[in-house]
């Protein structure tokens, strides 16, 4: 069976493509793919103003499972995210409980090979229960597949521990991903701070809430010679 994709932006850096072209498919694989192809016994799709991309990576999905499916869980998850042309998602550990051991990650995986319709890749917790007290094991985490750590939803506060993590999971070429708050600031707070808060009555976060532990992670990695990841920052 062919089918012939007309006129769509091809995007794809692996091939040095960023322009019109069309893509002949045969038998469910790509068989060409040139600035024009005319071919006889194809069926015809006209791609104008659209784009194709290889499948996206989604680094920050929330796919709740286990613990709070009422909320999303992976078959659902991984549905929209095959809809919306993502082929692999990192889902975040802030689950209940917590993915904060290679038991868990298993768990993941396991769940993703059954009902997932894309790659799962799962991230593991910083802390043991996203307390902020403890390192999880992070090499048995690795070996079980977890991706990269992280207390998504809850910064990790204590520098020191902070520090140590981001040697830990360099050891097993892993990154941190840092929800990065500074809790003292960002307590009790409802919106950014500013006139419109003041405005409304509401408790404001101050953008140093972010900046602060944001200049503290960049700092640790520097001087470590670790990666960081910084999610989610909104100024």
């Amino acid at each position: 069976m062919k089918k012939l994709l007309k006129g769509a932006k091809v995007l794809d850096p692996s091939q040095n493509l960023d322009g019109i072209r069309d893509i002949l498919i045969v038998d469910g694989h790509i068989a060409e793919i040139k600035e024009s192809i005319e071919i006889s016994g194809a069926e015809l799709i006209n791609l104008s103003g659209m784009m194709i991309t290889p499948g996206l990576i989604d680094m920050h999905a929330h796919f709740r499972e286990p613990g709070y499916e009422y909320k999303e869980d992976i078959e659902s998850g991984s549905m929209s995210a095959a809809a919306g042309g993502f082929t692999a998602v990192a889902c975040m550990p802030n689950t209940n409980p917590p993915i904060d051991n290679s038991a868990l990650i298993e768990y993941v995986k396991s769940r993703a090979s059954q009902v997932g319709k894309t790659k799962i890749l799962p991230i593991g917790c910083v802390t043991k229960g996203q307390e902020g007290k403890e390192i999880t094991e992070m090499g048995d985490m690795a070996k079980a597949g977890a991706v990269a750590f992280s207390d998504d939803g809850k910064p990790v506060a204590n520098s020191s521990l902070m520090r140590k993590a981001m040697v830990y999971a360099a050891m097993f070429d892993k990154v941190i991903i840092d929800h990065c708050e500074d809790p003292s600031l960002f307590e009790g707070g409802q919106i950014n701070e500013g006139r419109i808060s003041t405005l409304l009555g509401l408790a404001g976060i101050p953008s140093a809430a972010e900046e602060i532990m944001v200049a503290r992670d960049i700092l640790l990695a520097k001087e470590m010679k670790t990666p960081v990841h910084i999610a989610h920052i909104s100024t």
